[in-house]
């Protein structure tokens, strides 16, 4: 990506978690510019993350989502873990703030809800064609008025 404009910078230098440089002040516009076209031509892959396990409904647990505290810290060379669940029907939809997110509840699994943070329009179409779903997620828990429980963060879902 930068190639094509390394006549732009004095110095370049860094590793692969960072990137360290030195331009001119006048130049900086210029390869703000360039950059940005260069990325706007580029064809754009989406990141990809692999999962590590796969659950049924009934599986997912309090004590299996407190377990994967003791997997912390989180970060890099340690990503937080990444699970599905397949061919699922969520019972329930439950949209809130202003229909933007949204949060699937399941029969199989009364204490378990799947929340999708800025998902709600995406949730509402697959709740609405009471498909069977596969869902990715990270394992997390959600604790509301002193009561804990088990909650997916919705990373994708796939018809």
């Amino acid at each position: 990506m930068l190639t094509p404009h390394i006549s732009c910078f004095e110095k370049l230098g860094g590793h692969s978690q960072a990137f360290g440089f030195t331009l001119k002040y006048s130049l900086v516009n210029e390869i703000f510019l360039n950059i940005n076209e260069t990325l706007s031509n580029e064809e754009h892959k989406p990141l990809t993350k692999s999962i590590d396990l796969e659950f049924s409904l009934p599986d997912i647990t309090l004590e299996l989502a407190e377990s994967l505290f003791l997997l912390e810290p989180f970060g890099r060379g340690n990503e937080v873990p990444i699970f599905i669940v397949k061919n699922v029907i969520p019972s329930e939809l439950i949209l809130l703030s202003e229909q933007i997110h949204g949060k699937y509840l399941f029969t199989e699994n009364k204490s378990l809800c799947a929340i999708g943070w800025s998902m709600g329009p995406e949730m509402k179409e697959y709740f609405d064609s009471q498909n069977k779903i596969d869902i990715i997620f990270e394992l997390e828990v959600n604790e509301f008025r002193d009561v804990r429980l088990p909650q997916m963060k919705i990373l994708d879902i796939i018809v």
